[in-house]
């Protein structure tokens, strides 16, 4: 029975044998996640998808190129979910107080040091060159304040920021309105239709971009990162699912602890801003 459930997913056979013998609810969950991913068996209405699509083009990111995503939640977070991240990170930063501490979020600059590998050195020594200019989406609920932290980063010439020394980058923010808020249950206009339908238009928009993006860095105490892993995971098309594990590159382990394991299922490079690695599993 399992097995043409997972066919009627679509599944090839190879997949579907796969699928039948995990036994971990977890893995379960990230392999049929994937399947659904790569299937496309959700779809949006015809309106939604033409409205998300409009927003999209909107903004100044090139849709036949490749890009990077951070998405910065702060908001409400701060006082509940995220607190607790807050405190550690500025405790690890040498801060022994709360009243001392710089801020009561986590800088944006946190995000670009997971974010950038460059090693400068090697471009300064001529071993690597930076010829083009990288292409990074930023969505938050928070955007004067995140540009005025990118503000303060050195510029290039030609008006990009010059992230670690060396690497040229451009941050791309999507169109803010006075009536449009970030997420779907924040601000106002709860009774406004029309304005609730641009809010929601803009957070699938948002949440879209965040998908496809070649590397993201975020974090699982929001639902937004939740629901970006689960459409950011592959299948793993080895046979040795559940035998040793043989990945590389930038391909960021799945939920098991158990690093000679194959899993079914891998993210694309998704790196965790702070909080738990591990993300809880869909519906928590």
């Amino acid at each position: 029975e399992a097995y043409r459930w997972i066919i009627r997913l679509g599944a090839n056979a190879h997949e579907a044998q796969t699928f039948i013998k995990l036994t971990k609810e977890a893995d379960i969950w990230d392999f049929v996640s994937a399947l659904m991913a790569r299937s496309g068996i959700i779809k949006f209405q015809p309106w939604i998808a033409r409205d998300v699509a409009q927003f999209i083009r909107q903004t100044d990111l090139p849709l036949n190129s490749g890009y990077d995503a951070i998405h910065v939640r702060r908001g409400d977070k701060l006082e509940t979910e995220s607190r607790q991240e807050v405190v550690a990170y500025w405790h690890s930063q040498g801060y022994d107080r709360v009243g001392q501490f710089p801020t009561n979020y986590i800088p944006f600059r946190h995000y670009l040091r997971l974010w950038d590998s460059t090693d400068c050195d090697s471009y300064w020594n001529g071993f690597q060159t930076q010829a083009t200019t990288r292409l990074v989406y930023v969505a938050t609920d928070d955007p004067t304040t995140v540009k005025e932290e990118i503000s303060k980063l050195p510029k290039g010439s030609d008006g990009t920021t010059i992230v670690a020394g060396c690497k040229k980058v451009k941050f791309i923010f999507a169109p803010v309105s006075e009536d449009s808020a970030f997420h779907i249950n924040e601000g106002g206009g709860k009774v406004d239709c029309y304005v609730r339908y641009k809010r929601n238009i803009r957070a699938i928009a948002d949440l879209m971009v965040l998908t496809k993006s070649d590397t993201f860095v975020g974090e699982f105490v929001s639902n937004w990162g939740r629901i970006i892993r689960l459409n950011r995971l592959v299948l793993n098309d080895s046979p040795l699912v559940g035998e040793r594990k043989e990945s590389s590159g930038k391909w960021l382990k799945k939920r098991s602890l158990d690093e000679d394991i194959e899993p079914p299922a891998f993210i694309r490079d998704f790196r965790v801003a702070f909080g738990d690695l591990i993300s809880p599993p869909p519906g928590w």
